[in-house]
């Protein structure tokens, strides 16, 4: 069971992705920026990238949809880790619900992980491969402080 909820875990860590790319960038930025400027740190992301006008136009409008989606998978999420977490600590264990659980986490993680390839996909058609690998490397220093600071 300790390896059950060990699994569960790096799920739920796992899940913090949505919430990553909703702070882009922003651990790494830190003293350039409050952390509820969300504005200045899209400026500097867009000033990193070099990106022109019609592609700031466009990856406002890719990003703004994805953080919606992202957001509603995310609470989601966070629900089911709820009840999961709930059930569990109950005196008697139902199985079966923990199980149809376990089932819709999964579900819920592969709809959100189809959601970023999406983006990342989406993103090609606005970036220039130079930009794109940019990019990646903001939301991976990103996910890694996140990950240290966990």
């Amino acid at each position: 069971m300790k390896t059950a909820i060990q699994y569960f875990l790096i799920i739920v860590i796992t899940a913090t992705i949505s919430s990553v790319i909703t702070g882009l960038y922003l651990s790494r930025i830190k003293s350039e920026a409050p952390k509820k400027d969300m504005v200045h740190i899209m400026n500097l992301i867009y000033e990193e990238l070099e990106l022109e006008n019609v592609q700031i136009e466009k990856f406002n409008s890719l990003t703004g949809q994805f953080h919606m989606k992202g957001k509603l998978l995310s609470k989601e999420i966070q629900a089911n880790s709820r009840e999961y977490y709930k059930i569990f600590t109950l005196d008697r264990l139902d199985t079966i619900a923990l199980s149809e659980l376990a089932t819709e986490y999964g579900t819920l993680q592969t709809r959100l992980r189809s959601l970023t390839t999406r983006y990342y996909r989406d993103m090609e058609d606005i970036l220039n491969p130079h930009q794109l690998q940019k990019l990646k490397t903001i939301y991976l220093d990103a996910l890694e402080q996140t990950k240290n600071q966990n």
